[in-house]
C-alpha cells in the first residue's frame, strides 16, 4: 500500500495501480481499494473505479458486518 501511495503522490499512475493491486492480492483492505479507485479515476477509468469502490465497500462490510453506514 505504501509504495502505491508514494507512486500516486508522484502521479505515476501505472506504477501506483500495479502496487495497489499487488497489495490487494496480499490482503484486501477497504483503504487499499479506495486508493486504487482514486488512481483509476486519475486515469479516467471511471467504470473500473466505480467497481473498485464497490469492492472496497464490500470488504469493509465483511470485516465489520454490524457497522451501519
Amino acid at each position: 500500500m505504501t509504495l502505491g501511495r508514494l507512486a500516486q503522490a508522484n502521479k505515476l499512475w501505472a506504477k501506483a495501480e500495479a502496487y495497489l493491486r499487488a497489495s490487494i492480492e496480499h490482503g484486501p483492505r477497504g483503504e487499499t481499494y479506495q486508493a486504487l479507485a482514486e488512481v483509476l479515476m486519475a486515469q479516467d477509468k471511471r467504470d473500473a473505479a466505480a467497481n473498485t469502490y464497490k469492492q472496497g465497500l464490500d470488504v469493509m462490510l465483511q470485516n465489520n458486518p454490524n457497522k451501519v453506514i
